[in-house]
């Protein structure tokens, strides 16, 4: 069992780690939320910008023109946020749903081992693309996450916590395995701080409470009475639940960190300062300074300017300038390139391009499988990696939940299906050259290119039930009706290639 010592050092580490705060920066992008997730470097790169006008808190004063029934009233003013002009970029956002949507565009298929088709009932109700699309969403942005099985009701079912949420007791000699894995949440209550703890450990989960003493962790009794709970025991404080194998695991990314690196954080941050720069530029350009001559202006007691205006005409002296609009140019070529710069920054780290996103110029629409395929080989690679960590967590899980509930051995598979499928046509081709060159036997040639829903025994046997003779006959019969042009023949030829289809079964049911 864990110690609270023992429990305590870890939390301790967890929490300098920086691992919640990156977490919770990340989960902002993640949700579609840059421009609150960059707001303070955004507010510190602007107050530059607008030289002054913006006070220590981000707040800009604005004014509004008011009127009294005997006449103007003058202006007032209000603090406004200027997180309130910050322009988003959610490019990272767009990266991680980039593969999650790859990884589940397709259903995966779900099977039972031999003798285990009965339990199917455990888990009939699970939506394994759904949690495919949800977890490989949560792995890029978080980096790691845990999966839990959840037995209610003779169902299995899946629960993921956040790094920001758990962590991790290493073993001392081999750090890469862990002895227990602690999902934790807390609760102020009465000025104390109390940690409810789920501690996970090979064939068994402890639920034990926590009073939090500047980071020591005293245990106290568990909150909730367990005794209901099928195969849950008292254990000093707390309470333990025994299995066999573990009830959770731990997901990790790709080299085990976010996709949102700090680079990636760096560049996107750049996009969002840039973006809202660029926009207050384009502002001032449909807003232009009005330049006047000192002619124009009259001054009240309190040294107020006013500009002199009689029935909208703008009263100036013989020898005033010509009045003009200050024009304000915007480098805005610069910042594209720029912009492009950051863009593909970002595309490089994540293994991602324009055509991943649909964006290319280049008819990229048009072309066929096997070049997008070259195109897209490393977004595909990446995205085949992340979906099968979190397909290899699914299948333990279930087949950890399914032998708890039914008290045998089960097995599950979760088999995917290729992101980007070949056309027909391309199938055809593969399949035909392989199969002349002996590459492929005929079985072999008919399971890849899988046109029917039928087995391949089925396929091979109507092949060869000499397919050959009839698919010639029946052309024959469709030219010969084609050309003959005595309505009886003709539709007596066409009944009579009815017939052979649906003898041959040629034409479909």
């Amino acid at each position: 069992m864990v110690g609270a010592k023992e429990l305590s050092q870890a939390y301790k580490f967890h929490k300098s780690s920086g691992i919640p705060e990156r977490f919770h920066r990340n989960k902002l992008i993640a949700d579609g939320r840059s421009a609150q997730a960059f707001a303070n470097e955004v507010i510190n790169r602007v107050k530059l910008e607008f030289m002054g006008a913006v006070n220590d808190k981000g707040q800009y004063d604005i004014y509004t023109k008011v009127s009294t029934a005997i006449g103007p009233g003058g202006l007032i003013s209000k603090k406004q946020s200027i997180k309130e002009l910050i322009v988003g970029n959610n490019i990272l956002k767009a990266v991680s749903r980039l593969y999650a949507e790859l990884a589940s565009s397709k259903p995966p298929t779900v099977s039972m081992g031999d003798g285990s088709e009965d339990k199917e009932k455990y888990i009939d109700h699970i939506d394994y693309q759904k949690e495919i699309s949800e977890q490989v969403f949560l792995q890029s942005y978080a980096g790691r996450y845990l999966l839990k099985c959840i037995l209610l009701d003779e169902k299995v079912y899946f629960e993921t916590t956040d790094p920001s949420r758990y962590f991790c007791i290493k073993n001392k000699i081999n750090t890469s395995i862990n002895n227990s894995v602690v999902k934790y949440s807390f609760e102020e209550k009465d000025k104390q701080s109390k940690m409810y703890c789920e501690i996970y450990s090979e064939g068994h989960t402890e639920y034990r409470t926590f009073l939090v003493k500047e980071d020591v962790l005293e245990e106290i009794e568990h909150y909730m009475d367990l005794t209901d709970q099928e195969g849950f025991k008292k254990d000093g404080l707390g309470w333990l639940d025994t299995y066999e194998g573990w009830q959770v695991v731990e997901v990790k990314n790709i080299f085990e960190t976010s996709d949102y690196d700090e680079d990636c954080i760096i560049a996107n941050r750049e996009l969002v300062v840039g973006d809202t720069l660029t926009s207050q530029a384009f502002d001032k350009i449909a807003n232009p300074l009005l330049q006047v001559p000192q002619s124009m202006l009259e001054y009240d007691q309190n040294g107020s300017a006013t500009v002199r205006i009689d029935d909208r005409v703008v009263m100036v002296g013989k020898e005033d300038a010509e009045l003009k609009q200050i024009a304000l140019e915007s480098k805005v070529n610069e910042w594209k390139v720029h912009r492009d710069t950051l863009k593909e920054q970002i595309y490089t780290a994540t293994g991602t391009n324009e055509m991943a996103f649909g964006l290319s110029k280049d008819g990229a629409g048009s072309i066929s499988g096997e070049s997008k395929r070259r195109s897209l080989e490393r977004t595909l690679a990446t995205t085949e990696v992340k979906r099968g960590k979190v397909i290899k967590a699914l299948e333990e899980l279930s087949i950890w939940g399914i032998k708890r509930l039914s008290n045998s051995e089960v097995e599950v598979f979760i088999e995917s299906k290729e992101i980007v499928s070949l056309s027909t046509k391309e199938k055809l081709e593969i399949a035909a050259i392989a199969f002349e060159k002996g590459i492929m036997s005929l079985e072999e040639a008919i399971e890849y290119i899988n046109l029917t829903n039928i087995s391949t025994e089925e396929e091979v046997s109507k092949i060869k039930g000499d397919l050959n003779y009839r698919d010639k006959l029946t052309r024959l019969l469709i030219e010969l009706a084609k050309n003959v042009r005595d309505n009886d023949l003709q539709v007596s030829l066409q009944t009579q290639v009815d017939e052979l289809l649906q003898e041959f079964k040629l034409g479909g049911e």
